[in-house]
């Protein structure tokens, strides 16, 4: 048991000590360690004479023993340290498939409770490697960059969420120079749980449609080798706080350029045409189009036949209720709202919004928004390249 010391016996030492008598004689003397001489000291200057009483002073508190087995083979093992391996093996084989990065972070997590050496063993990992990671700062993975984690992240949120990793590489390369796979950028995406927004799921509205219908020529065959070969068209809904308004847009196939836009307050014929004759006269009015349009009343009737006819454009029309057959042209009007429109909620969303910020947008698209296809060219860019 260990010896007690009452209060009297500690409060002479300590006054011995204030009078100039050293703690190494004092220790000798009485048959004290220095070290507990120095705890009464430090504890009376703390609390008081009252500290000094038995059980109310500071306490030495051994840490717990961390569990696990020595590094040994299972044949050399007692029965103990076979139990406390099984024991301990059965907490951990869950983790046991994760990447060599994952298993560190798990060995950093249960160092507190059991040992590095045992953790190791059950990982199948190297000490050395364990140790260097840690050295390392703890890396997410080899190669982890905080500048580029730091460009990554102000890119993200200055383009306000709307893009994910692919995008982001694009933008890393255009505006900085930085040429990274995109899966690089996932990784570090996936480490900062930066997620692009994902887009919303809107009603289907019903169309009317004309008469006329015509033979779908593309097919879905959208590539092409050069500009004015294959075009698109097709309208979309923009609402408002207060109105409904309508926007029509021409699109080459070939340099993914909106080569004209026209918006509405009505959908009415005079703004379909206007699109496609201003599109046809921009392109050099050429007469090798095809252009692709789907079952609407402004495709399907006699005003836009004879335009056709008159520009001398191919019309292939998509079949009935087959929206991908126009994809091309309407994948363009889920990335302008995801990137664009919708990011304003709708109570927001004015006239002046719809004609001020519309063609900042389409221009903005046309002329610096870099695209994976046109290897990391905009459109017009791209389409300079072509000429």
């Amino acid at each position: 048991m260990k010896k007690q010391n009452n209060k009297e016996f500690k409060l002479n030492i300590i006054n011995l000590y204030k009078s100039g008598k050293p703690v190494k004689l004092l220790s000798k003397e009485y048959n004290v360690s220095w070290h507990t001489i120095y705890l009464w000291i430090k504890t009376y200057n703390a609390k008081g004479e009252e500290s000094l009483e038995w059980g109310h002073g500071t306490q030495i508190k051994s840490g717990t023993r961390k569990r696990g087995v020595a590094n040994k083979p299972l044949e050399l093992m007692t029965k103990k340290e076979i139990y406390e391996y099984a024991k301990q093996f059965e907490e951990l084989s869950k983790y046991l498939s994760l990447s060599v990065k994952n298993k560190y972070k798990k060995i950093y997590e249960f160092s507190n409770i059991y040992t590095i050496v045992s953790l190791c063993k059950i990982f199948k990992v190297s000490r050395a490697g364990y140790h260097k990671w840690l050295c390392l700062g703890k890396p997410k993975y080899n190669k982890w960059n905080n500048l580029i984690v730091d460009i990554i992240q102000s890119t993200y949120h200055n383009f306000k969420r709307i893009y994910g990793y692919n995008m982001i590489a694009l933008w890393l390369k255009k505006l900085y120079d930085l040429d990274l796979n995109p899966w690089v950028v996932y990784r570090y995406m996936k480490q900062m749980k930066l997620k692009a927004i994902i887009r919303k799921k809107r009603f289907n509205y019903k169309k009317l449609s004309g008469q006329l219908r015509y033979e779908n020529i593309l097919n879905r065959n959208f590539s092409t080798t050069g500009i004015n070969q294959k075009i698109g068209t097709d309208i979309t809904y923009l609402t408002t706080n207060n109105k409904t308004y309508y926007l029509s847009i021409v699109k080459d196939f070939h340099t993914n350029e909106i080569l004209d836009y026209q918006i509405s307050k009505t959908l009415d014929m005079p703004f379909v045409v206007k699109n496609i004759i201003n599109a046809w006269v921009k392109a050099g009015k050429p007469k090798t189009w095809i252009l692709q349009t789907d079952q609407g009343f402004h495709y399907t009737n006699f005003i836009f036949t004879n335009l056709c006819k008159k520009l001398g454009i191919i019309i292939s029309m998509s079949r009935r209720g087959s929206s991908p057959d126009n994809g091309h042209t309407e994948s363009w009007f889920g990335t302008f709202k995801t990137e664009f429109f919708e990011t304003l909620k709708r109570i927001f969303r004015n006239k002046e919004y719809i004609y001020k910020m519309i063609p900042q947008y389409i221009k903005f698209y046309n002329e610096i928004r870099p695209q994976r296809k046109l290897k990391g060219l905009s459109p017009v860019e791209y389409r300079i390249t072509q000429s």
